[in-house]
């Protein structure tokens, strides 16, 4: 395993931070605008901003803390893997995220931040906790500090923030129904109430607040009514105070910490769908790929969800544009869509499998049997169990072949892999697709055939140098010349170098 300087060093040439400066993202976007690459990182790094915002702003509840850590150290796996437990660490000052250094040099680091947490937690329970007094101030900012460090796998911050905002449904309610009486009773608008309370929500001042903010009808109310009115807002004032109780944190410190995170987390919904109705044309376009499906409704709304679920990991540090990460997913939550649907009963991993035939297809249309085994890397009875799905031939059961009722032939039992990881596999394979696809624009079709069998770029078979120049009717001198050609030109790709460390590492 690395040295601690190791990692820092590493985490210093690959690690990046938040912009403090963002540019505005449209709340109502028009479908035909179209973002630059800068501005989707923008929003991308106002997202991440928003979610540490919201972290900060739960840290309050310990009950919700304490459960997220169980969380992630629970998703750790036997060989001390973090992918599926944390996301982003910090180091010196940058964030790290997960797949940029090696697992064990992560998983160190992140259980490192788990660990200071921790003791945060302990700090804070060790309190009576009812009292925001000094001690407690300094216990809640000490596991805020930690918390800065740390950012969990978002399937695990998705149930915490879930899990804090139903333990403030409660609180939530009381506090509208303060906020409506005022409204009701004073003349005022919704929102103007809402500023209006957000500072004395639980103050005897509240009444007289009310009433200075609309005179003319303070003026006109009777004795009575004013007096009704001071008992409502108590009685709601009380109300209040009997649900915060309920969850262990000190009033005051939970109204204030429920009403930051209502804001980032309504902040975040608005941003994301802007964001998503950007790109809904090409969810549009991908889903169209789909057409011979007999659901054509349920295709679509798999698209949606693949540009949900990109939108929520798209790593705007990394410099892509965010079509190029969001298609991969949206293609394959439409093919879990049609499995589903009995459609194409494929198992979890054989798209790999099909997408090396294809390539090889796509490179030479003609190509023989013994070729396309060979450079796909597949058996000859894999090759034709996967035939009829390649001539596109439509909706069919490929659980089975073509040429038998014999279940236990079918391409199920030739080609399932039951360990695959889809969401894994599928977060490695968009920054390979990525590279793929600026060498790909690089390259003529003859020096990208020969930079795939040289590299084994995109799963391509490799060649010697003899072999690719027998196979291309060309001399190995000439191959060792496209070589030289090729390395000049993609030294000269931007971006790909920064990017391509990153993978390496």
């Amino acid at each position: 395993m690395a040295t601690q300087a190791q990692v820092v060093t590493s985490a210093e040439r690959i690690g990046f931070v938040i912009p403090t400066e963002l540019a505005e993202f449209p709340i109502n976007p028009s479908t035909d605008l179209r973002l630059t690459r800068e501005q989707e990182q923008d929003f991308g790094f106002k997202i991440m901003q928003l979610t540490l915002d919201q972290i900060q702003a739960f840290a309050c509840d310990r009950e919700v803390v304490s459960q997220m850590l169980n969380d992630v150290e629970g998703a750790f796996t036997k060989d001390n893997s973090a992918e599926k437990a944390v996301a982003l660490v910090k180091v010196d000052g940058l964030w790290v995220r997960n797949g940029s250094v090696p697992s064990a040099e992560f998983a160190h680091l992140a259980r490192q931040r788990i660990a200071r947490v921790r003791t945060g937690l302990a700090a804070m329970s060790a309190l009576d906790g009812q009292d925001r007094d000094l001690f407690y101030m300094g216990a809640l900012d000490s596991l805020r500090v930690a918390l800065a460090d740390v950012v969990p796998y978002d399937m695990i911050l998705a149930k915490a923030t879930k899990s804090f905002a139903e333990r403030c449904s409660d609180l939530s309610s009381a506090c509208r129904d303060l906020v409506m009486y005022v409204s009701k009773e004073m003349h005022l608008s919704r929102p103007m109430v809402q500023r209006l309370c957000e500072q004395f929500w639980l103050s005897n001042k509240l009444p007289a607040i009310c009433f200075g903010a609309n005179r003319y009808v303070q003026s006109i109310m009777p004795a009575s009514a004013k007096r009704d009115f001071r008992f409502g807002i108590l009685e709601r004032q009380q109300r209040i105070a009997r649900v915060a109780l309920a969850t262990g944190v000190p009033v005051i410190e939970l109204l204030g910490s429920w009403s930051v995170f209502h804001k980032q987390h309504h902040q975040i919904d608005r941003l994301s769908g802007a964001f998503a109705k950007v790109n809904t044309k090409l969810a549009d376009k991908v889903a169209r790929e789909y057409g011979f499906a007999t659901d054509f409704g349920e295709v679509r709304s798999a698209a949606d969800q693949g540009l949900t679920r990109a939108i929520t990991l798209y790593a705007p540090e990394k410099g892509m544009k965010f079509s190029t990460y969001a298609v991969t997913w949206i293609k394959q939550t439409i093919i879990r869509s049609l499995i589903q649907q009995d459609l194409i009963r494929l198992p979890e991993g054989s798209y790999k499998l099909l997408g090396r035939v294809r390539a090889v297809f796509a490179d030479s249309p003609n190509a023989s049997d013994e070729y396309v085994c060979s450079a796909a890397n597949v058996s000859s009875a894999e090759l034709d169990s996967l035939r009829p799905y390649l001539l596109g031939n439509g909706a069919m059961s490929l659980d089975s072949m073509i040429t038998s009722d014999n279940e236990e032939l079918g391409l199920h039992g030739v080609i399932a892999d039951e360990n695959n990881d889809f969401a894994a596999d599928l977060e490695k394979q968009n920054e390979g697709e990525y590279v793929v696809c600026l060498i790909r624009e690089a390259l003529s079709e003859q020096e990208f055939f020969v930079l795939s069998h040289r590299t084994g770029l995109g799963g391509a078979k490799v060649f010697q140098g003899i072999e690719l120049s027998r196979r291309l009717d060309t001399s190995p001198q000439n191959i060792s010349r496209l070589e030289k050609k090729i390395q000049a030109k993609l030294s000269a790709i931007p971006g790909l170098k920064a990017v391509w460390e990153q993978m390496s590492c």
